[in-house]
């Protein structure tokens, strides 16, 4: 990943392992860090991380839309809601939100001048185990 010095970059799912290594490597950088934070706790999270902690929702419209303007955006999150846990009896429901989630980022990301989008393919997503 080349990323030019002084770039700004947007992540959401910046509090998961993925997401706390980048914003580490990103500001390492110097490179201006903003990360999605769906509720204060995880504002604080991200803030110690070192990102600058920017409040909303996939699910919604607001203010994130503004910072999604970056020259990067790395789309990680993976959960909808602010701390919920993995229910398998809801996988499908989640399944949906994920998608709704992914259109909203990329409706809002069709206004701005982003140069690249990075939304790393997740194991869990896959239908079926690799052959061996």
């Amino acid at each position: 990943m080349t990323v030019a010095a002084g770039a700004t970059a947007f992540i959401t799912g910046g509090e998961g392992f993925v997401g706390r290594a980048l914003i580490k490597v990103l500001r390492s950088l110097d490179h201006q860090v903003f990360a999605l934070a769906r509720c204060s706790a995880a504002a604080q999270r991200l803030s110690s991380a070192g990102a600058t902690p920017v409040m909303g929702d996939l699910l919604g419209s607001g203010g994130w839309q503004d910072e999604a303007a970056a020259d990067w955006v790395f789309h990680l999150a993976s959960y909808p809601r602010c701390d919920s846990g993995v229910n398998f009896g809801g996988i499908k429901s989640l399944a949906r939100m994920r998608v709704a989630t992914d259109a909203l980022l990329l409706d809002a990301l069709t206004q701005c001048a982003v140069r690249r989008v990075r939304r790393p393919e997740s194991a869990a997503a896959r239908t079926r185990p690799d052959p061996v």
